[in-house]
Parts: C-alpha cells; structure tokens; sequence
C-alpha cells in the first residue's frame, strides 16, 4: 500500500510541477507577444507620420529613397528585438546616410558621383543637423535598452520553463513533503483538508527549484525582470518625440543648405567633374536588399499615402505558432494608439500586473494546483 501510495503521489506531483512550469512559460510567453506588439505598434506609428511628411516636403523626389527609412526602422525593430546589436552606431550611421539622401533630393539627382560627395562634405561641416543626432542616440539609449531586455528576458525565461517541464526528477525531500501533505490527512480520517498557505510556501520551494536546475539563480533573474518592467514606460515617453526631432532635423539641413547654396555649389563646381561614378540611387537600393516592403501595420488612412507595394503584412516579428493553453493567461493587447498618454498609462498597468505575477508566478500557482489535487 505505501508503494502504490509513493507511486502515485509521484505521478500526480509530476503532472503538477509539469502544469505549473508550462502553465508560467505559456504566461511568458503572451507576454512578449505583448510588448513585442506594443513596439511594432509604436514603430509603425512614427515611421507613418515621418514618411507622410517626407513625402509631403518632398513629393516625387522621396519615392527613390523611402526604402532606406523603411529599413532604419527595421533595424530599429531588429535590434529591440536583440537580433542586432550597437544602437549609437545605428543612429549615427542613419544620419550619416540621412545627409546622402536629402541632399541628393536637393540636387535633384540620384548620383553619388564626386561633386555630390563634395556637396555632402560642405554641408556636414557646417553641422546641419545640429546636436540632434546627439539628443536622440541619447534618448534611444535610455529607452530602448530596457524594451530589449523584457522581451528577451520573458523569451529566455519561456524556454528555461519549457525545457525544465520535459523532464521532471522531483527530489527525495519534495516527494517525501508532498506524500505527507497528499495522505496523512485520509490516512488520518480527514477527507476534505485545507493546506495552509505556509505550508504550500514550504513545499513550493522544496519543489520548484530543482525544476529549474537554477536554485537562486531564478529568483536573482525574476528580480531583475521586475526591476526592468519598472522601466519600459520610457520607451513611449522618450519615443514620442522622435518623429519630432527627425522632422527638425530635415528642416534645419534644408535651411542649411538654402542659406550656403550658392557657395557651396560653386566651390564644388570648380573642382570637380559632374559625369564621374554615376550610380542610381535605385541600383543602390536594389544592393541594399530593399524591396519596397512596408514591415509595419497602421491606419488605413496612413497607408493611402504610402506606396502601393507597401500594403503587406508585417514580417518583422512573428508571434509564436500553435494554440494558446486554456489554462495559461490571455496575451491582452495593449491600445492601438500606443505614443497617446492613454496607451502609456495602459502600458504601465501591464508592467505593474507582470511585475507582481512573475514575482509569485511559482509559489502561488504551486499552491493553486496544489489545492486542486490535494
């Protein structure tokens, strides 16, 4: 009799410790699709309202290199997502491209022959964009961080739970536990017994642990998720005037080019030939891999004003495949309208509500099955 009740107690105790760590992984998993979500969401926003105004400042002129503000926001997306890596050298070399591409539309041309190159080198001495470049790596490097770290975080605790949920050694001290709290109560004449909540504490952390194959570990990295959660509000607060600051900084480098027009274009007229290394800008963007893709959603209104050959669904992020487990909590969109001071305080709601459940994700939901079984 105390064999089979030692089997089955082990069997049921696997079969909880197995729902409680898929069921946590599962939770993890909506979660990121959340955030993940959120900043697809947020990107596309501001890359529709830059690109409207682009093509509004410049009309036809823009079409040849809209690709390269598409793809700046890829990367941006990549990089959030933690596919790539060194976000001051992304933000630099947009500029730096930035200056390529406006000033060609000035030009009116799509070469990059030597008195280009020498307009571009006049302009970029004369600081056209200001301290903005500045002000934004500045501003990404404060917001962004915290975004990449909760997504790659709740991925990586996703797979840790997943890969502890295939194969289950509970140890001699969690069996011998749980068997004392499964069957001394019937062995003692009491059919309905209620566990105290210490108790399922106690057993929890006797438990769960050796799951993980972690111990301490665990709790240092939920820890630290929870302080990071405390900081992903600053991705929309700062993101927010980002369009602003990028449409400032066309602005000044048309200004800047107005007010040296005549100078620069003589002095580079003088000292260099306008036949050499003609490239098409279109060629260029053809070697860059572009294709016309438009990687985010948006309103429809937003998406009359875009080229037709952007209307595709996004291919940036793929939400995990397969069906969600009843048991496991509901991946619940944040607004649409993710930059508004609605969807920030929505945003920071979340946080708060994914801070306290990955703080007793393990403990308490042990209890819970725990009271189902028991």
């Amino acid at each position: 009799m105390l064999m089979g009740m030692a089997e089955a107690g082990e069997h049921e105790l696997k079969r909880i410790l197995n729902g409680l760590l898929e069921k946590t992984a599962e939770n993890f998993r909506n979660d990121t699709i959340v955030l993940k979500s959120f900043v697809t969401d947020t990107l596309g926003s501001t890359m529709e309202q830059l690109h409207s105004q682009l093509r509004t400042d410049f009309s036809y002129k823009f079409r040849a290199h809209e690709q390269f503000l598409i793809n700046f926001f890829s990367t941006i997306q990549s990089y959030l997502s933690g596919t790539v890596s060194g976000l001051p050298h992304l933000v630099s070399s947009f500029f730096d491209e930035l200056l390529w591409r406006i000033t060609q539309i000035l030009l009116n041309t799509n070469s990059t022959d030597t008195y280009t190159k020498c307009v571009i080198d006049s302009l970029k001495s004369k600081q056209p964009f200001l301290r903005i470049p500045s002000i934004i790596s500045n501003m990404t490097m404060e917001a962004f961080p915290p975004i990449r770290a909760a997504i790659n975080s709740m991925a990586f605790a996703r797979e840790t739970l997943l890969a502890a949920s295939i194969t289950i050694h509970p140890s001699h001290e969690c069996l011998a536990e749980y068997q004392r709290l499964r069957f001394c109560s019937l062995c003692a004449g009491v059919i309905n017994a209620n566990l105290c909540e210490s108790t399922c504490v106690r057993l929890a952390e006797k438990c769960t642990p050796e799951q993980l194959a972690l111990g301490t570990q665990w709790k240092k990295f939920i820890a630290a998720l929870q302080e990071i959660m405390n900081l992903v509000d600053k991705f929309p607060k700062v993101h927010r005037p980002l369009q602003m600051h990028l449409t400032d900084a066309i602005m000044n480098l048309k200004s800047v080019y107005t007010l040296h027009e005549q100078e620069i274009l003589s002095n580079c007229s003088s000292s260099s030939s306008h036949g050499e290394n003609v490239t098409s800008a279109r060629s260029d963007e053809s070697s860059r891999g572009g294709g016309g893709l438009w990687p985010f959603g948006g309103h429809r209104r937003a998406r009359r004003q875009s080229p037709p050959a952007f209307y595709r669904p996004s291919v940036a992020y793929q939400q995990p495949s397969g069906p969600l487990r009843p048991h496991a909590f509901g991946a619940r969109p944040l607004p649409t309208v993710a930059l508004g001071e609605q969807g920030i305080a929505s945003l920071q709601a979340w946080a708060r509500d994914v801070k306290h459940r990955v703080g007793s994700s393990l403990s308490v939901l042990f209890c819970i099955l725990m009271h189902v079984h028991v």
